[in-house]
């Protein structure tokens, strides 16, 4: 793998579980990291809640070929946790490799959002992925029925960014910007009503000539947010970090029920 001491500017952070959705995220995340030139670190999460299962003396493993039953313990736990570490690294240094990027690995023992959350703290870039299944709710519409048939149809989904006009707003937008070119992707910008007029100005001045469709809120809630990307269709949120109670609160409202991941940028 490559050298993880060698000093960028900028560094990306992808919070991984063993789940099939954080390992499809890191060919993404180390596609952003090469975008804007930076070290990325996959910071793998070992679920504090398996340990906790072990414990429980009627726990058992259901082996899905056989349907027989195994003993489920510590020892089961962090044999499988320790395999899982060791597909996540191969698959980061080939991709990172590929990316011609610096990567490492990271090995911690926690709840995979409080970790995130952590992290985003110390990092610029922290991409989240959906850990815990999707589940869509939304109110049918003649637009939101034609969206969902183009998606289907097999068209890119949309590119969503959160604008507020802050710095870090300004450079999630930037990325969302370059992600939805390299894909060929609608571009669609988050903007809350009583601000709407100045922050699309904003926006389209740091677009420049990049096409972009502005999709009012009434707030940053997450229901609204929820139910708008849901209808249309998602395949990466870029979102500014805030300083806010509810920047605590939404990536773990998002990830339960979003099936894309979630860019969090400071």
């Amino acid at each position: 793998m490559s050298d993880p001491n060698k000093k960028t500017e900028t560094r990306v952070t992808l919070v991984i579980d063993a789940s099939r959705g954080s390992l499809d995220s890191l060919k993404t995340a180390a596609d952003i990291a090469a975008q804007v030139e930076a070290h990325l670190m996959a910071l793998f999460i070992e679920d504090i809640n398996l340990f906790s299962l072990a414990e429980l003396p009627f726990a058992r493993e259901l082996d899905r070929t056989s349907g027989a039953t195994r003993p489920f313990d510590r020892h089961v736990v962090t044999r499988a946790l320790q395999a899982d570490a060791k597909r996540i690294r191969q698959l980061l240094q080939t991709e990172s490799e590929h990316r011609q990027i610096t990567a490492s690995l990271q090995v911690v023992r926690g709840h995979y959002v409080s970790a995130a959350m952590e992290a985003a703290e110390k990092t610029d870039i922290v991409i989240l992925s959906n850990v815990t299944g999707v589940r869509l709710r939304t109110v049918n519409t003649p637009e939101r029925t034609q969206r969902r048939l183009r998606i289907r149809a097999g068209g890119p989904k949309p590119v969503w960014a959160l604008f507020d006009g802050s710095p870090a707003a300004g450079r999630a937008l930037a990325m969302a910007k370059d992600f939805s070119e390299q894909r060929e992707a609608e571009l669609v910008v988050l903007i809350v009503k009583k601000s709407f007029k100045r922050l699309v100005g904003q926006a389209k001045d740091l677009l420049g000539d990049t096409p972009a469709r502005y999709q009012p809120i009434v707030a940053v809630e997450a229901r609204e947010i929820l139910n708008t990307m849901i209808a249309q269709g998602s395949s990466m949120f870029f979102w500014p970090r805030g300083e806010s109670s509810l920047f605590a609160k939404l990536p773990a409202i998002l990830l339960d029920e979003l099936a894309c991941p979630l860019v969090v940028v400071s």
